[in-house]
């Protein structure tokens, strides 16, 4: 479920969201969303999910 609830937030910034879906898989394996970070690709700004 979580996956899903990021892919939502993240499809409002559609510019970073394919890079997001990347790491999100990863993530998947190592358990370790709460860390997962996502990088826009316009302001190339760090998103971390709490």
């Amino acid at each position: 479920m979580h996956r899903l609830d990021i892919r939502k937030r993240q499809r409002k910034n559609g510019d970073f969201m394919k890079i997001c879906a990347i790491k999100i898989k990863y993530q998947e394996n190592k358990r370790t969303e709460k860390r997962m970070v996502c990088y826009n690709r316009k302001n190339k700004r760090k998103w971390r999910k709490q």
